[in-house]
């Protein structure tokens, strides 16, 4: 096709179609740089949509709730000028370190911020955890952040539920789950939904799983499997591209073990975390609290335990892409897979 768009660099850049013929470039961040527009179009709009999420939170220790999502701002059509846009990505809350600290409240870390275009999305509540210094509704509520991370309980129990962090105001974020009084911690809130409240009296109850995250589609077609992002619900090209989901809480250990929530899956679950969410301890990928991946804006695993070598787990980082329309073309594309790009 005959390339009209706005003319730009930064960030790893895919080209792609969509019906009936548009062509789009995708600037595709996951580190901190910036948009460079270096020239406008005479004959398409001089407008991109941008889609920024902010660093997921960590799980928190000792019967500790799931991460919370980063906020996830967009699609956002914005014009723009001549100049450079630089992003920041925030980086994920950081997940407790061994050993246990008595007195400390064993809250996980808060992700950080992601800044673009004069938006802020928010980080990622952390996940709170058990103190062995007068636990209150405060230590043992989940952090507030882009979604809150879920609430914990007490050693003995018989107390609470403690509720989970609140959203930050606006779009892309979601309350955590609360905990229940018999040591079943919440899940995360995710993007796409709030974190599940713990289940059940003890076992066979559960931890609550962390909150559903978002599909994004702008860094390639939306008919095609995603070239970024993590394994999500659905099917076929549906269950690729997903990010910010909420951190599993934790269940326990004892005797009989009680499961852990998965990470990003939603109330329904499924095993395995979508979003590039981590799941709580004890899960089917190992007993350890476990980390988001980078780049997927998810919040980390709570973890059971306050001994070993055993840390909870930590938040993802901030992810970001931008798009606009560089011109049309008539003929169909002949293979699918990896970068495409028109020239």
């Amino acid at each position: 096709p005959l390339i009209t768009g706005l003319t730009a660099t930064g960030g790893v850049i895919s080209d792609y179609i969509t019906t009936p013929g548009d062509v789009y470039r995708a600037h595709i961040f996951t580190s901190s740089g910036a948009l460079n527009v270096t020239a406008l179009s005479s004959s398409l709009p001089n407008e991109v949509d941008y889609v920024l999420i902010a660093g997921g939170g960590a799980g928190g220790e000792s019967y500790g709730g799931g991460g919370g999502a980063g906020q996830v701002l967009g699609p956002t059509p914005t014009p723009v000028v001549v100049s450079a846009y630089p992003v920041v990505l925030g980086a994920g809350g950081a997940g407790g370190s061994p050993p246990y600290h008595p007195g400390l409240p064993q809250r996980g870390n808060n992700g950080a911020n992601s800044t673009w275009f004069g938006q802020t999305a928010s980080g990622g509540g952390g996940g709170a955890g058990q103190s062995d210094v007068s636990p209150s509704a405060v230590t043992l509520k989940g952090s507030n952040g882009g979604s809150g991370g879920g609430g914990s309980t007490t050693w003995s129990g018989g107390a609470g539920p403690y509720p989970g962090g609140a959203a930050t105001p606006g779009p892309g974020g979601n309350p955590g789950g609360s905990s229940t009084p018999s040591l079943l911690s919440g899940g995360g809130g995710g993007a796409g939904g709030a974190g599940q409240d713990g289940q059940g009296d003890g076992s066979p109850g559960r931890a609550g799983h962390g909150g559903l995250g978002v599909r994004v589609t702008l860094a390639g077609s939306p008919n095609n499997p995603a070239t970024v992002g993590y394994p999500g619900p659905g099917s076929g090209s549906n269950a690729t591209g997903w990010f910010a989901g909420g951190g599993g809480g934790a269940g326990s250990g004892s005797s009989p073990p009680v499961a852990g929530g998965d990470g990003g899956t939603g109330p329904g679950g499924g095993g395995s975390p979508y979003a590039g969410a981590g799941s709580g301890y004890p899960n089917s990928s190992g007993s350890l609290a476990r980390n988001a991946q980078q780049s997927s804006g998810s919040g980390g695993g709570g973890l059971w335990g306050q001994g070993g070598g055993e840390g909870s787990g930590s938040g993802g980082s901030g992810f970001a892409v931008v798009r606009y329309k560089i011109g049309t073309i008539s003929a169909t594309a002949k293979a699918t897979g990896g970068a495409v790009s028109f020239y």
